[in-house]
Order: structure tokens, then C-alpha cells, then sequence
């Protein structure tokens, strides 16, 4: 049986797996990608905190999130996810990532400006240099950045302040 989660163990677990899960990518590392992994549990169960606090849902969405970014890690462990000349700006979404986190979490409204430009940037980088990937790593690149824009989502879902429908480029290019 699963012990609740008060929010602020939920937010240090979220926190903490989007950090193992972005590790992971981007060492090839199979022990962090199975630790971010095993906390699909504590984003999947109910808890009387989700009643209570209207961000725990939010939380756990983004929690399922990294957890699908470590078992992209751990399916190819124990090679690299992401190519190293992307590794820059896959640090830079998961830092944008985690500090959205924070500001949703602290209830301060959320702007993506920030997390669309990286994205942007990553969508920049795969197609303005096609011949430095193959098309694997283009589309498992856009794939994973994806997830970094979903987690931006849930967070400014999170703090309740949306700015507007704008969808992500990438999602408007692999739409």
C-alpha cells in the first residue's frame, strides 16, 4: 500500500525525477533512467491531497511526463538518448522546465515565453543541420522536446495562467 504524498514531497518527487529522467538522455544512464521510472507509482495513485490541493493533479501530469522521458532513456541505455551536440538545449529545457515547476508550485503565474524559445530553438538546431542527423535522431529529438513543452503546459496549467492556445512549433511541425 502506497503512503500519501503531502505536495511538497509530491513537487520534490516531480523535481527529482525530471532531473534523472534528463540525466539519463543524455548520459545513456540505465540506474538513473530505472530510479526516474519507479516513481510512476506516486504519479499514478489518488490521494485525499488531490482534493485539497488543485495543482496535485497537474504535479502527477508532469510526473507521468518525465517518467515517459526516463523510459525513452532506458529503452536505449546504455547509449545516449539525446546526440551530445543537443546537449545544451536539452539542459536548457529541463531547467526551464524545473523552474516553471517552481513558480507554478509557488503560485506565481507561469509565462513560456522562455520554453517556446528553446523549443523553437531545438526545432532550429535538428532542421537547419540535417546532415549532422539521421532522420531517427531528428524525429527522437523533437519527440523528447516535446515532452519538455508538455511539462511547460502542466505547469502553466498548474498556476492557472495560460497564456492563450499557442501551441508549440513542434507540435505545429509534427502535427
Amino acid at each position: 500500500m502506497m503512503t500519501t504524498q503531502t505536495p511538497l514531497e509530491l513537487t520534490q518527487s516531480v523535481r527529482l525525477g525530471l532531473s534523472r529522467a534528463t540525466l539519463a538522455l543524455l548520459d545513456g544512464d540505465p540506474r538513473l533512467a530505472e530510479l526516474a521510472a519507479r516513481n510512476d507509482e506516486a504519479f499514478s495513485a489518488k490521494s485525499p491531497d488531490d482534493t485539497t490541493w488543485i495543482g496535485a493533479t497537474n504535479l502527477k501530469r508532469i510526473g507521468t511526463v518525465t517518467v515517459q522521458l526516463a523510459e525513452a532513456a532506458r529503452k536505449r541505455a546504455p547509449k545516449r538518448t539525446v546526440p551530445v551536440r543537443l546537449h545544451p538545449v536539452f539542459r536548457s529545457l529541463a531547467r526551464e522546465a524545473d523552474s516553471l515547476i517552481e513558480e507554478a508550485v509557488a503560485g506565481h503565474t507561469v509565462d513560456l515565453t522562455a520554453m517556446h524559445r528553446l523549443v523553437d530553438d531545438l526545432l532550429a538546431r535538428v532542421q537547419g543541420d540535417t546532415q549532422r542527423f539521421t532522420t531517427k535522431e531528428a524525429r527522437r529529438a523533437i519527440n523528447l522536446g516535446q515532452f519538455y513543452a508538455a511539462i511547460a503546459e502542466h505547469a502553466a496549467a498548474m498556476s492557472g495562467a495560460m497564456s492563450g492556445s499557442r501551441s508549440s512549433s513542434l507540435e505545429r511541425q509534427v502535427a
